[in-house]
């Protein structure tokens, strides 16, 4: 979306995520990003800053809970 919005001639992403349960007390989600088709390395470093904000990203980045109704 944020490629679409400024121009940029994104034509492909590529993630890899792996699962780290190495220590039990808490989950940790190991990534990659591929970002493919002509861009300037601004371009790539906009989109990669762009996906750390993305708001997924930083629900699952916070502490879970769970209740009881």
């Amino acid at each position: 979306m944020c490629a679409d919005q400024h121009g940029m001639a994104l034509s492909d992403v590529t993630t890899r995520v792996q699962l780290d349960r190495s220590h039990p007390e808490e989950t940790i989600f190991e990534y990659e990003v591929e970002l493919q088709g002509e861009l300037s390395e601004e371009d790539r470093a906009r989109l990669l800053d762009g996906a750390l904000k993305c708001p997924v990203r930083k629900t699952r980045s916070r502490r879970i809970g769970f209740r009881t109704r």
